[in-house]
């Protein structure tokens, strides 16, 4: 862990935290590294796009501009935020600590990869004015990921701090 505090925090000193790893916190309420406490954290703005997915998805006005600009925002935010910037550090460096071909973390990377797919279809449904494709692949990465950060928070992260 002190390796992933030294590239997540470079030039800082990271106090990580002693855990008792025969003691399984209750869910939602793990012990975690300042590293993978920051994952947590980023989740919980991602959290915050998937809370309003029902909403963009019930209010889908391809003729409208303003509509079609929320949703472009949406997908700006998912590919700079949450795929290029929280997912990129997590693939490209905290998965890197462990084997990559194990089961775990690729199925991460696997769901993933799959959410990138439906954002690429929600843009295309943007381009081609597909009202359903939008709905559902817009829905589809919302259930995606909304099961992906929970599982990340309460079975990876804890995983990967006793490990």
């Amino acid at each position: 862990m002190q390796r992933i505090a030294d590239v997540v925090f470079p030039g800082r000193k990271v106090e990580l935290p002693k855990i008792a790893r025969k003691i399984t916190p209750a869910s939602g309420n793990h012990k975690l590294s300042p590293p993978l406490r920051e994952l947590v954290d980023e989740h919980t703005i991602i959290k915050k796009l998937l809370a309003r997915i029902p909403e963009l998805t019930a209010s889908i006005d391809i003729s409208s501009t303003a509509c079609t600009a929320r949703l472009n925002g949406a997908i700006d935010f998912i590919r700079i935020y949450a795929d290029g910037f929280h997912h990129a550090k997590e693939e490209k460096i905290l998965f890197g600590f462990f084997d990559p071909a194990s089961d775990i973390i690729a199925s991460f990377v696997t769901e993933h990869e799959t959410g990138r797919a439906h954002v690429r279809a929600v843009a295309d449904g943007i381009k081609t004015a597909d009202l359903p494709a939008i709905r559902d692949h817009l829905a589809a990465y919302g259930a995606l990921l909304t099961e992906h950060i929970k599982k990340e928070d309460e079975i990876l992260y804890p995983w990967m701090d006793q490990t």
